[in-house]
């Protein structure tokens, strides 16, 4: 069986995790949008690392992440991954955080869509990776 995976970029775990955020709502409805029984959601290190640092009250961040992932570590870049951002236009590459640049190969590499608020990210991804790995 082949089960949908998801990839959380930062601007999407803040907003999930914290309900007093601003776009916490919109956060939730795209979770519940998704149209599948078994779903699988990964959250790259980068992103896991920078919504600590990112967020009012980091130690609840932590636990939040801990009790997310519990299975398995967060995913990480892999020389893959650095391929793949190497290959990037240079124009991509400038435009983008290193971060996203991270989050847009494991995207790539795990065929998974992305979960994100963040509009840059969101436009570049949808010229890099297929549209339909867009939610």
């Amino acid at each position: 069986m082949n089960i949908p995976t998801f990839i959380l970029d930062t601007s999407f775990l803040l907003a999930l995790l914290n309900p007093k955020d601003l776009l916490h709502k919109k956060a939730i409805d795209q979770v519940f949008s998704i149209e599948a029984d078994i779903i699988r959601f990964e959250i790259p290190l980068v992103c896991a690392v920078e919504s600590i640092i990112k967020a009012e009250h980091p130690e609840k961040i932590t636990a939040y992440l801990t009790e997310l992932i519990d299975q398995k570590d967060f995913e990480v870049t892999i020389k893959d991954d650095l391929d793949f951002i190497t290959n990037l236009p240079s124009k991509t590459r400038c435009k983008l955080k290193a971060n996203d640049c991270s989050i847009l190969a494991i995207c790539k590499r795990l065929n998974a869509k992305l979960l994100t608020l963040d509009k840059k990210l969101s436009e570049v991804s949808q010229l890099l990776i297929s549209p339909r790995n867009l939610l």
